[in-house]
């Protein structure tokens, strides 16, 4: 596990045109660059009590702690891997294709598009790999490249370490091509802001780089009841053993081995609790986002940087 401590990025630089901008990134992500880069995981210290775990009860009740998905589906295409950087070095998380209107968006952890809290600054070369698991070698649907990235307000501008409730960003993407992400892959999932639920059974998402999990080339899934605030945060809970590189995969309720809504994301877990994901509980700030980046462009503030101008 990498136990990330937010820095600085460095300074923002004009890409030049849009399309420019895409082939540049597309080109950087070799299949060199992508087996190299570090599956980005949050590890926070502390945690709570380690009885009474979320989604318990001896497996009971449909609950998955981590295995391969094989039920295929439209989540197998709008699932995916992205890539970015940042302080130089190379990550990956997961993400999600979402619909937004007539924009394409990426819905993915906050961790994954900004270094976290005031003074932090937003990734660079971010990409994303719709249906990675498909072929990893050479993903089927080609990588869409961010031209907008956006965060949360807490997660952008809270003291940094500071913003977890809120976890969560958005990308505005691009294929290069004017393809749209719905004719690309087929019906997209929404996303929720209003589902707080006890025991609720969500169904989430993502490509953990383990080597139980082909080091993150196949589509990994856990399942079970969710509890809130288990950690004193404004987060769900799920008993889980997706570790680094699925940050940023979707949680769905509703989930019917094709398709669902979205409510939440992978993203933390605690060293002294193991196999445990938490993830935020969309509300207002993830709704304001979402927002945002479905408008399909930004005026660079603090939530938000454009790339494509």
């Amino acid at each position: 596990m990498v136990v990330v401590v937010p820095g600085s990025a460095p300074a923002q630089t004009s890409p030049g045109s849009a399309a420019a901008e895409h082939r540049r990134i597309v080109e950087f992500w070799t299949d060199a660059n992508r087996a190299s880069a570090t599956p980005l995981d949050v590890v926070r210290p502390g945690g709570p009590n380690a009885n009474a775990k979320p989604g318990g009860g001896g497996g009971g009740g449909g609950t998955v702690t981590g295995a391969t998905w094989t039920g295929g589906g439209q989540v197998v295409n709008t699932t995916g891997k992205l890539f970015f950087t940042e302080n130089g070095a190379r990550y990956t998380c997961s993400g999600s294709a979402v619909s937004a209107g007539s924009v394409n968006v990426v819905l993915t952890a906050g961790h994954c598009v900004h270094g976290g809290g005031l003074g932090q600054s937003f990734v660079t070369n971010w990409v994303f790999y719709p249906g990675y698991g498909l072929n990893p070698s050479n993903p089927p649907y080609g990588g869409f490249t961010a031209t907008d990235l956006f965060a949360t307000t807490l997660w952008a501008t809270s003291p940094t370490g500071s913003g977890w409730d809120d976890d969560a960003g958005f990308a505005v993407v691009s294929n290069g091509a004017g393809g749209s992400l719905s004719t690309v892959l087929g019906p997209l999932p929404s996303v929720t802001f209003e589902a707080r639920s006890e025991a609720t059974v969500q169904t989430a998402f993502g490509y953990p780089a383990s080597k139980k999990y082909n080091s993150g080339n196949v589509l990994t899934y856990c399942a079970g009841t969710t509890k809130l605030t288990y950690d004193s945060s404004d987060t769900y809970g799920m008993s889980c053993d997706m570790t680094g590189g699925s940050s940023g995969g979707p949680w769905f309720t509703a989930f019917d081995g094709i398709s669902g809504t979205i409510t939440s994301l992978n993203s933390y877990g605690y060293a002294s609790l193991r196999n445990v994901m938490f993830g935020p509980i969309f509300g207002s700030g993830e709704q304001s986002a979402h927002s945002a980046a479905s408008l399909g462009d930004c005026t660079p503030s603090a939530t938000c940087v454009d790339y494509a101008d």
